[in-house]
């Protein structure tokens, strides 16, 4: 298992961590003053999961991910987050799907607290060929397409959160890790909203 915590309130130094964590991204700060950004990361090999507290407002340019991004809202707003043209904000509870990977997006960060699980595309890819017996996947929609489906997507965020990679025992054993990374991504994956 991989950790990674950042914790600054300098904006120049809140870019270059991001832009290496991330995607190359140029970031703005809205806000009057400094903020204080603290981000914290707990990783295994096909899926990460970051906890980001941001206490400014910060606009977000972000070049493709080349992963799938989940983000799962606990306080605050994201507004006016664009993809292709598709503009949408979101709040408290919500939980939805940033970007494809090979898509850039931008937006902006109103003093928010929010999850982002990360994972790589071939995972999805991998556990759909097993539902459907095809080949790629891709997510058509950036929600999920019912309200039980994006509660079954929170709560598999926050097991994995909370169950697997907060317990490096746990995280360490490769049946457990491998196991729920799969979990992740058949959660993500609801079939009426991909495409071949």
């Amino acid at each position: 298992m991989q950790t990674l915590t950042f914790d600054s309130d300098d904006m120049g130094r809140t870019e270059e961590f991001l832009s290496r964590a991330y995607a190359r991204m140029r970031i703005g700060n809205g806000s009057t003053g400094a903020g204080r950004a603290r981000i914290e990361r707990n990783a295994i090999e096909s899926v990460s999961v970051d906890e980001l507290d941001l206490d400014f407002d910060m606009s977000y340019s972000v070049t493709p991910l080349g992963r799938i991004c989940l983000c799962l809202m606990h306080e605050g707003t994201i507004e006016d987050h664009t993809v292709h043209g598709v503009r949408d904000s979101f709040g408290p509870g919500d939980v939805v799907y940033f970007a494809p990977p090979e898509l850039p997006y931008e937006g902006r960060v109103c003093g928010a607290r929010y999850n982002i699980t990360m994972l790589d595309p071939a995972l999805l890819s991998q556990v759909a060929a097993g539902a459907t017996g095809g080949g790629a996947v891709r997510l058509t929609g950036h929600r999920p397409h019912s309200r039980e489906a994006a509660d079954r997507l929170r709560q598999t965020i926050v097991h994995l959160r909370d169950h697997v990679l907060a317990v490096p025992a746990v995280a360490d054993q490769p049946l457990v890790a491998s196991t729920a990374a799969q979990h992740l991504a058949a959660s993500s994956w609801p079939p009426s909203r991909t495409r071949r």
